[in-house]
């Protein structure tokens, strides 16, 4: 049984460590990917002098094929082995309304069928007033760290849980949320992915390393596609890309 017992650990450890070599692996392509969108950047904001808010930039990216294929692949990084009935991603950033309150809304969602799919309570929203109930990604949002990452495997375990929606409190189970700051000509936002499902735990906190990074990669490569668009609209201003 001993001897069982002692290669059953062996093994583990022997695949823990291929994962772990795996994950070093694609971190350091990923990260030589992002070096090279890094160089790009720097070659393409010196001919953007008047950038727009981000959030702008990012409505008119709204079934742009590339920004809206990187948007499901990441959704479809999260569904693979999913055995549930719902998972849903949003991306949410500030309101574009100067005169409304200021407030996240979801720029963009998706469940795997339809865009548009999540709907919210905007009082939960709000990111300009300490004394009001906030979300989760509102709290994230308002956190100080450019690339915050939260995992919750049980939201019904969780402490002072608001969801997007008071009824969706029953059957939303589990929850990713990762943040990224964007810089534009020295002009600052963020957006604040969301991911969540009616599986408790389908969002490992063991794995949490590995999504960030994903993530980072990921959201990185929107912020180029912000950046292109923007550059195309101001030299081809009749044309759509």
């Amino acid at each position: 049984m001993e001897k069982v017992e002692s290669e059953g650990l062996e093994d583990a450890k022997a695949e823990i460590k291929a994962l772990t070599l795996q994950l070093t692996g694609w971190v350091r392509i990923a990260a030589q990917v992002r070096e090279i969108i890094d160089k790009k950047k720097a070659r393409l904001l010196p001919l953007l002098k008047n950038p727009c808010k981000i959030q702008f930039a990012f409505s008119q990216l709204i079934n742009k094929e590339q920004p809206e294929f990187i948007l499901k692949m990441i959704y479809f990084h999260f569904r693979h082995s999913f055995t549930g009935s719902r998972l849903r991603l949003a991306l949410f950033g500030r309101n574009r309304d100067v005169r409304a309150p200021a407030q996240l809304t979801p720029l963009y969602s998706w469940d795997g069928q339809q865009s548009g799919c999540i709907s919210i309570e905007p009082q939960n929203f709000t990111i300009d007033d300490a004394n009001c109930n906030r979300s989760e990604v509102a709290k994230l949002y308002l956190s100080g760290s450019h690339h915050s990452f939260k995992v919750i495997p049980d939201c019904s375990k969780h402490p002072d849980m608001i969801p997007p929606k008071r009824e969706e409190i029953n059957h939303l189970k589990s929850m990713l949320l990762f943040k990224h700051v964007f810089h534009f000509n020295g002009m600052e936002d963020a957006f604040v992915l969301c991911v969540d499902c009616d599986v408790t735990d389908h969002f490992n906190a063991v794995m949490k390393e590995e999504y960030k990074q994903f993530l980072i990669e990921m959201l990185t490569r929107i912020e180029y596609e912000l950046i292109a668009l923007q550059l195309y609209q101001k030299f081809y201003p009749q044309k759509t890309p």
